[in-house]
């Protein structure tokens, strides 16, 4: 025990050595690295985040892993001024955070993000780490340039950090990706039930189609009640909120009028085939029997017509409504996120 004591005393003390410098030499030395690491960790966290493959940056993310642990190793080397350890301890801190973000957080985010659109919940659980790691990053790097100022005023100095907007903006991208997952969260359910229903289309499965318009028109419903509440961004921004207010509505009209169409008319195959294994089972066919059968052959073959007519035009109004949303959602962010 009195051996691991002294050796706590030992690395203490180093820790808080200080240097034959000025302060400023001090300050430029314990915050250079600083300065130049935020951005290229900032610049990682956007491409992770805009890329739609996170593992599609690791030879960036390794990259910068490397000169954060170079960074912060002279930092512990260097110590503090004259006893003072607040800004080498919250730039330290800085790099702590963002080496476990970039070590531990982002290879878990893109494990996360492999499952991502298999359900509503694992979505949200992508969603939520996304913006815990970001959230964490942000709060060091206010923390280490909060530092740098104050160690500027209390030894007056007069010299602010270069940092100051970088932590801006990564405040305002933090509050730019919330509303989007906010708003998007709202369409993945209705996009989810409709991949469904394209599914169960392929299969003819009409019984399925009719459990999954039910659930596609309520959860169409309740995301356009929760739009009409949710504000523009930044009080003036719809330029996310329309186009999803539009693609909503897309959807409950597609539950409540196109679906009920084609379940009908694979109700109606469905008849049809029946009719024809039947009549081909029979050994003999009564004049009545070929009568009916020629009307519903007739009748089948409009109702396939009419079908098809329909069914181009619902395709259309999707891919016009989907296209929309992503182009804006796309806009929306690159727009209001800085470089």
């Amino acid at each position: 025990m009195k051996k691991l004591t002294i050796l706590c005393v030992f690395i203490i003390g180093s820790w808080t050595t200080a240097k034959s410098q000025t302060a400023e030499q001090y300050m430029h030395a314990v915050t250079e690295d600083f300065q130049n690491l935020s951005i290229e960790v900032w610049d990682y966290t956007k491409r992770a985040k805009n890329s739609g493959d996170i593992s599609s940056a690791e030879s960036t993310r390794a990259g910068v892993f490397i000169k954060l642990e170079s960074a912060d190793k002279k930092v512990i080397a260097k110590g503090g001024w004259e006893n003072d350890l607040r800004l080498n301890s919250a730039i330290h801190n800085y790099y702590e955070v963002t080496k476990t973000a970039l070590s531990v957080d982002y290879k878990n985010l893109a494990f996360l993000e492999k499952s991502k659109s298999t359900s509503l919940e694992a979505m949200t659980k992508f969603l939520d780490e996304e913006k815990r790691i970001r959230d964490k990053i942000f709060q060091s790097a206010k923390t280490a340039v909060d530092a740098h100022d104050d160690f500027s005023k209390r030894n007056k100095l007069n010299i602010s950090s270069n940092n100051t907007g970088i932590y801006k903006r990564i405040g305002l991208a933090g509050k730019v990706y919330d509303y989007y997952a906010n708003v998007y969260l709202l369409t993945f359910q209705c996009i989810a039930l409709e991949n469904e229903l394209i599914e169960a289309i392929s299969v003819n499965d009409f019984v399925k189609m009719r459990e999954i318009k039910e659930a596609l028109a309520d959860a169409a419903q309740e995301s356009l009640i929760l739009m009409k509440k949710m504000p523009s961004f930044e009080g003036t921004d719809d330029r996310l909120r329309t186009p999803t207010n539009k693609l909503l509505t897309f959807y409950q009209m597609e539950a409540e009028t196109h679906v009920l169409k084609q379940i009908k008319y694979f109700e109606a195959k469905k008849h049809f085939e029946d009719h024809v294994m039947k009549m081909k089972a029979m050994k003999k066919r009564t004049k009545e029997d070929v009568t009916n059968f020629n009307k519903e052959r007739t009748s089948f073959k409009k109702h396939t017509e009419l079908y098809n007519r329909e069914n181009r035009a619902i395709n259309s109004k999707r891919t016009y409504a989907v296209n929309v949303w992503n182009n804006d959602a796309k806009n929306f962010v690159e727009l209001n996120v800085p470089d």
